[in-house]
């Protein structure tokens, strides 16, 4: 019994794997990309970035910050038991839950839970530096633990993965 009870206090139980959201274009054949970077203290959009040029390096494609591709990025995290919808533009009212489109679930607390659940969303757009050309976009969002760094980089690694194989 003591086994089965460390078993379930051991890590983070709160994951989900990282779905995309939606993706368009493709940047399959860049040789290396500008992160753009604001933050520099330990903030959440710092602590992506370099998830994000961990994912770009290891499919080979290093952080040059003169590079022609720059990718810019949106990292945000949410109680994840709270639904995100958006207003459905075909719907005839849309004060009501028909009027609603659900982008993310509500996320049901579990029984062996042993963190504050949160929902990790990030937008990754790369553009051409000369023409300003949106090269590709991905939206996607992950669940874990408030601080758990894994999220977060599957998250990054993710959205790298669809950005270099996109078909489209």
């Amino acid at each position: 019994m003591a086994l089965f009870a460390s078993t379930l206090t051991a890590g983070c139980t709160v994951h989900s794997e990282p779905s995309i959201q939606g993706s368009t274009g493709n940047a399959a054949g860049m040789r290396d990309v500008a992160i753009l970077e604001t933050a520099t203290d330990q903030s959440l959009r710092t602590a992506f970035a370099e998830h994000l040029k961990i994912a770009f390096r290891a499919r080979g494609v290093p952080a040059d910050s003169k590079a022609e591709i720059m990718g810019d990025f949106a990292v945000s995290t949410m109680p994840a038991d709270m639904s995100i919808a958006t207003s459905n533009p075909d719907a005839p009212d849309s004060s009501t839950s028909a009027g609603l489109i659900v982008q993310s679930a509500q996320r049901q607390e579990r029984l062996f839970d042993n963190c504050e659940a949160v929902r990790y969303r990030a937008t990754l757009v790369l553009f051409n530096r000369s023409s300003g050309e949106r090269v590709h976009r991905a939206a996607g969002e992950s669940q874990g633990c408030v601080d758990d760094p894994v999220p977060l980089n599957e998250l990054a690694d993710l959205l790298v993965r669809d950005a270099l194989l996109a078909p489209n």
